[in-house]
């Protein structure tokens, strides 16, 4: 029978490496604790930045949440001479010029 062989000019697919918990959080640890960028620290440690930022979204916490006030009623409530206007959500105050106008007059 004959069987194929690879020949000379063929890829090779490259072997997926497999990191230990360990080494993923010592790399996740240069970004969130020595503050370097997603960039540098994956060149540091030999491995790509998507790897390291798939490893920061698994080991990381979410950031907590505002609170329970952290809705826009809530700080309507709280700042009620902000109105929200414009499609894309933007904040104006209301009575702004007079307030920045106040001693220039």
């Amino acid at each position: 029978m004959n069987e194929a062989k690879p020949s000379a000019d063929m890829a090779v697919a490259p072997c997926r490496r497999r990191y230990p918990d360990d080494f993923k959080r010592d790399a996740v640890r240069l970004v969130t604790e020595e503050k370097y960028s997603f960039k540098v620290a994956a060149e540091a440690v030999g491995v790509s930045e998507k790897s390291l930022r798939d490893w920061y979204a698994k080991l990381v916490p979410p950031p907590a949440p505002c609170g329970d006030d952290a809705t826009v009623a809530a700080r309507e409530q709280a700042a009620p001479q902000a109105t929200q206007t414009g499609r894309d959500g933007t904040w104006n105050l209301k009575k702004s010029h007079g307030v920045l106008c106040e001693g220039f007059l």
